[in-house]
């Protein structure tokens, strides 16, 4: 009587659902009158009294095999093998689980948990020894990491134990107290009510709920007890199973790109495609490079003419001054030799053959400058390289070099440095047309050049005077003249031509490789954890690809006797403009004193006659912006702001990525950011200068006006840039580690509540282990479970939902805009073409462009959401009502954007006025 009775309850517990079996074949046994009517096993009151075996064997004694019987004997049979084959099931199934875990073994474990982002979380929060083994518990060298992880467990985590075992030994004291309570409770309520145990007592789950609440509360290894181990483990368990369904998400992907078998269908990325990952950039202005090279060759050209040449070189000048190696001017990559270099030449020539992985080499990957000058290392030893800078230097800005060499098969940055490299190359040593144009300015401006082109001979090809005609052309008229403008037009278009095309192949083929989109195995490796980490290497990439092609030639020198004029022209007279900056006349009779003389001063003569030629009249032709636009408006907008990539949005870059559009959007904008602050402080230079230099100087008043303008436009773009360019492509994975951390919180929570959960086991009355205190506890381990894959459908929802709605908006917008006022491109049956002054202007289309990458963004933030809202939201189905620490958090992304977008206006604007009133103090000091 007052024993507890746990073995028979066991077996009342597994095996009491056995008798409605029996009853109910014992039912059909009688359908078939293998058992009367008024046989026991058909009162219901006997339920549990007889087996499963029972009832057949009363069946096979009234059976009698006969053919008059034949139904009773396929009923008979049928459930015979009914029963039989679920005893084998039954084995089958325990033979699986206990025999062959295979498949369990691959679903909860994972092969890599020496670099798991979440079991390092882990173990650096929790400090289990022999629990997760991730580098942080085995004491390895960390990915990223500068050191090995200290020794394991930390002091902090076995402060940590004491803490959690205290904890536990106080909470097992207090089950003890209530357990002896519960126990006098039944003794006394037996003695009151005489029913055994009392009228509460559950008769089956009440004493194994005392002895689980017990068990649970038993301190074991490093201070934890069995609750704890049950909520570290069901965080293992859960963090390999989703760690194991993203491995098969990417893997999934990867067999569909293996079976397309290429092309632009072939993507090993999370998105399952590339072509649209990459945005292409507008094309850039070659008119620089080109206009720098024809004053490159008009210097060398005129060097080369000198006599006696430059020493060390003897003898007359050579006919080619490009292809001879004796001419004087050469180029040359140059550098301060530094011991730390790997490359510890100062100067390297560059010649046709040479190629820019040499250069980068040469630089350490830093950025490309050729000097075209003269070498001489006793002569020019205090300039870089023993490279004097007579004729100029030129800078190509390395970008990206993580594909240094391969831009031929992958395109991308280093395709475009291998181009713009080689285009350098092609103006120097191939271009004759920049040859003969040299020629030419040489010759009207130089009396000896003229009388030793004419010795040589002069034709007119391209109606410029060609070196390369000689007998009998010798002494023939030159007829020297100044080409005409559409001459520079069509230098410029040629090049602009190459730069276009270029470009597009190298977004083609960076596009159709999708090598820098494929996610890496480094992140796979970090399982669940890291999923969100990929999503920002579309901006990375982006980012590298538009700033590699906006990284044109540019000039880092003009020849030394044109910078040498430009200096003492600006000492002399405020007032000097861009396009006399170089005139050696400038300030009228008197020529500049330069140092280098009379000789000087007609190469400086020169060379001004060739930069004004360029310089006036229109510089460019080719501009591509002026080529695809053709309105004044949007062009200034475009060159205020930098906002081509918001019209790419809606033309050239429709098929992008709506992620790598609005990444598009934001680099144009900080870069114009940039380039707006430099024109803001050389004006607000220039205007503090002039106005130091003359009071009631109008250029200085309008220099100091124009950089305010400027620094104005300047924080305008960097708000908008910065939130597109940094903080946007950063929100997956935002969202997603502020997931991860919800989730870490959450088990924290659980380590501290298990222990209460527990106690909450001991109750004598309520149905089933958990009783009607503990279910909520059960369910708060299961969201610890199942919240890491949760929180993976939420990344793959978030970003999937993103690209639908906005290539859904792609195909509605036209018809939205083209309405708003009463215009229909399209006639149809309901509607009839409003009047063509109804439709959308210019001006407007630049509105309404602005408001759709506003709603993009909008879109993009709702639905970054999803990784952290799926989670929070989907155990309701279960009918779970618990909250955890996660469902109280705030959205962390909201307060990222608005402090990036105010802390963007504050620190712009301030950043913006500091620069231009220091110019401007800059240019007074020099003006004085």
């Amino acid at each position: 009587m007052v024993m507890p009775g746990i073995l028979p309850r066991a077996k009342a517990l597994f095996a009491s659902g056995f008798g409605y079996l029996a009853f109910l074949m014992a039912n059909v046994y009688n359908m078939v009158r293998l058992l009367p009517p008024t046989h026991p096993y058909l009162n219901p009151a006997n339920i549990g009294k007889f087996g499963i075996r029972h009832v057949i064997a009363e069946a096979a004694n009234n059976l009698v095999v006969d053919k008059k019987n034949i139904d009773q004997l396929l009923i008979f049979s049928a459930l015979l093998i009914s029963i039989v084959l679920l005893l084998v099931q039954i084995i089958l199934l325990v033979w699986s689980v206990v025999f062959q875990p295979a498949m369990a073994y691959s679903m909860f474990t994972i092969t890599t948990p020496f670099n798991d982002l979440a079991y390092m979380l882990l173990d650096s929060v929790f400090g289990v020894p022999n629990m997760f083994n991730s580098c942080v518990a085995m004491a390895g060298l960390c990915p990223n990491a500068l050191a090995p992880s200290p020794a394991f467990p930390t002091p902090f985590h076995t402060a940590l134990h004491s803490l959690f075992q205290y904890y536990s030994i106080g909470m097992l004291l207090i089950g003890v107290l209530i357990f002896l309570y519960f126990a006098v409770v039944v003794v006394v309520e037996t003695a009151v009510s005489g029913a055994p145990f009392g009228q509460r007592f559950a008769s089956v789950w009440a004493p194994i709920r005392l002895v689980v609440a017990i068990g649970l509360l038993i301190p074991f290894n490093y201070g934890l007890n069995s609750a704890q181990y049950i909520v570290l483990y069901a965080a293992k368990f859960g963090s390999n199973l989703a760690s194991n369904a993203w491995i098969d998400f990417n893997s999934g992907v990867a067999a569909k790109s293996a079976a397309s078998g290429g092309g632009f269908d072939n993507a090993n990325n999370p998105l399952g495609e590339h072509d649209s990952l990459v945005a292409l950039p507008k094309q850039q202005d070659a008119s620089v490079p080109v206009q720098f090279m024809s004053l490159v060759h008009t210097c060398a050209y005129i060097q080369n003419l000198r006599k006696p040449p430059t020493p060390p070189f003897v003898g007359s000048p050579p006919t080619n001054y490009v292809t001879d190696t004796s001419a004087p001017i050469r180029p040359y990559l140059v550098k301060h030799n530094y011991a730390f270099l790997s490359d510890t030449r100062p100067y390297m020539e560059v010649l046709p053959a040479t190629t820019h992985v040499e250069a980068l080499d040469f630089y350490d990957n830093g950025d490309i400058i050729i000097r075209f000058g003269i070498y001489d290392p006793v002569l020019y030893k205090n300039e870089m390289g023993n490279v004097y800078p007579t004729c100029g230097d030129i800078r190509i800005k390395v970008t990206d070099v993580s594909e240094k060499g391969q831009g031929g098969t992958v395109g991308g940055p280093d395709y475009i440095l291998e181009r713009y490299f080689s285009l350098v190359k092609q103006m120097w040593f191939n271009d004759t047309r920049l040859r003969d144009f040299g020629v030419r300015i040489a010759g009207l401006n130089m009396q000896s050049a003229a009388q030793y082109a004419c010795t040589v001979g002069c034709g007119p090809a391209d109606r410029l005077p060609s070196c390369t005609v000689v007998a009998p052309l010798i002494n023939a008229p030159c007829g020297f003249q100044m080409p005409a403008a559409d001459w520079k037009q069509d230098v410029t278009n040629g090049y602009q031509t190459l730069f276009n095309n270029f470009t597009n192949i190298a977004w083609y083929n960076y596009a159709i490789s999708g090598a820098n989109f494929a996610i890496q195995a480094q992140i796979i490796e970090r399982g669940w954890a890291g999923a969100g980490m990929w999503y920002n290497r579309i901006a990375q990439v982006n980012g590298a690809f538009i700033t590699a092609v906006m990284n044109t030639p540019t000039i880092d020198a003009y020849p030394k006797v044109m910078e040498d004029i430009r200096t003492e022209n600006r000492k002399s007279n405020s007032k000097v403009s861009l396009e006399n900056q170089f005139r050696p006349n400038l300030s009228g009779e008197k020529p500049t004193q330069i140092s280098g003389g009379e000789e000087a001063l007609q190469l400086g003569t020169a060379l001004n006659a060739a930069y004004e030629y360029w310089n006036k009249g229109g510089a460019n032709m080719a501009d591509p912006e002026k080529i695809i636009k053709g309105n004044i408006f949007t062009d200034a907008i475009n060159m205020m702001f930098g906002t081509g990539g918001l019209f790419a949005m809606r033309n050239e870059n429709l098929h992008t990525h709506p992620l790598a559009q609005l990444v598009g959007l934001g680099k144009g904008l900080v870069e114009s950011t940039i380039r707006n602050m430099t024109i803001a402080s050389v004006s607000a230079f220039l205007g503090g200068m002039g106005a130091a230099m003359d009071p009631h100087s109008a250029l200085g008043a309008l220099g100091e006006g124009m950089g305010k303008l400027f620094a104005s436009w300047a924080f305008i773009g960097l708000t908008a840039g910065a939130v597109l360019y940094y903080v946007l492509p950063f929100l997956p994975f935002v969202y997603f580690y502020f997931a991860v951390g919800s989730w870490l919180k959450t088990i924290f929570e659980a380590m501290v509540g298990v222990p209460l959960w527990a106690l909450a086991h001991l109750r004598i009355d309520g149905h089933g282990l958990p009783g009607d205190s503990a279910m909520n506890g059960y369910f708060l381990i299961f969201d610890i479970f199942v919240r890491p894959i949760l929180t993976v459908f939420g990344l793959i929802a978030s970003i999937t939902i993103f690209t639908a709605q906005v290539r859904a908006l792609n195909i509605i917008w036209d018809m939205v805009t083209n309405n708003i006022a009463g215009f229909n491109d399209t006639p149809n049956f309901y509607t009839v073409i409003g009047p063509i002054e109804f439709k959308r202007a210019e001006v407007d289309q630049f509105f309404f462009t602005i408001i759709y990458a506003m709603v993009v963004y909008m879109l993009a933030t709702a639905s970054f959401k999803l990784i952290d809202k799926i989670p929070d939201g989907v155990l309701r189905w279960m009918g779970s009502g618990v909250s955890t620490f996660s469902d109280i958090n705030q959205d962390p992304t909201e307060s990222l954007t608005k402090y990036a977008a105010l802390g963007g206006v504050s620190v712009s604007q301030q950043i913006s006025g500091t620069a231009v009133q220091t110019a401007g103090q800059l240019g007074r000091m020099v003006g004085k």
